[in-house]
């Protein structure tokens, strides 16, 4: 089956957001509105991953197969962590590795950042700041010219092979008893990428930390209050159309919620983006 409306988040992970009626809170940033609403709805458009206006949903059928090993890893995690068992096998802690690469390039800020590392990846630096919408329209062709390169062949498959987890990077499973937010760039990169971050559930999230200034005797972390309030302020920070939560938004979420959107150079000053060591 073909289909026009295409998910950069995909549902099988959004969904562990939502209450028993798939509903999430969410702030819809174009539309300068809170809500409640079904998870399906959102981090979606038409034919986000076709090109010259012919939808063949290739990119969308490459992607899908990564979605539904993830799902079926993010599942076993959450379960095991309510019965109290806190281990992920090497194999699957190295495809989670890959897959929140794959993830933080296939959303649209993620497209545009990766082509702009193709372009010259010897002078390529990160970005310090999170792309805004009029530099996401402005670079429309960036867009189309990922889709065209990797629904080409086996060019995406063999990016995911290339997403190899760094020797320095130690997997950890965070938990906390506060609420964690997600939105539609789900996966940061933190302390200058020294912290790898997924949120996976409201009180779940994965974190790859490179052991040469974080270690830790154990596979499991239990997140400070900081540090909940840092990786959400993250997240909110790195959004681009939805900020999304199980529990509704606290007062001073929104208000953060609001001033970053408002006015998005309020975020480019300390302490927003700073290099951070909250464990």
């Amino acid at each position: 089956m073909v289909t026009k409306k295409q998910h950069y988040y995909p549902r099988s992970l959004l969904k562990y957001f939502a209450d028993e009626e798939n509903k999430v809170y969410v702030y819809i940033r174009q539309g300068k509105v809170f809500r409640k609403m079904t998870y399906e709805k959102l981090c979606a458009s038409n034919n986000t991953y076709e090109t010259n206006n012919i939808v063949d949903n290739i990119l969308e059928n490459k992607f899908s197969k990564y979605e539904a090993k993830m799902s079926g890893i993010l599942e076993n995690i959450i379960n095991n962590v309510e019965n109290g068992i806190l281990v992920t096998s090497k194999e699957n802690q190295d495809f989670i590795y890959k897959f929140m690469c794959l993830q933080a390039i296939r959303t649209d800020a993620g497209r545009i950042n990766f082509m702009n590392y193709l372009k010259n990846p010897l002078v390529f630096r990160p970005r310090r700041f999170p792309l805004e919408l009029e530099e996401i329209k402005n670079n429309e062709v960036a867009i189309d010219a990922f889709n065209r390169i990797f629904k080409v062949k086996n060019n995406l498959e063999n990016l995911f092979h290339l997403f190899e987890r760094p020797d320095e990077m130690d997997f950890y499973i965070a938990l906390t008893n506060k609420n964690l937010i997600t939105s539609d760039n789900p996966v940061t990169g933190n302390d200058d990428f020294r912290q790898f971050i997924l949120p996976i559930h409201p009180n779940i999230c994965i974190e790859f930390l490179d052991k040469n200034k974080y270690q830790f005797k154990e596979p499991t972390l239990f997140l400070t209050d900081n540090k909940v309030d840092f990786l959400n302020k993250t997240t909110i920070n790195t959004a681009n159309y939805f900020v999304i939560s199980n529990q509704p938004f606290t007062e001073e979420e929104q208000a953060y919620i609001t001033m970053r959107f408002k006015n998005p150079k309020n975020i480019r000053k300390p302490p927003f983006f700073e290099s951070d060591d909250l464990i």
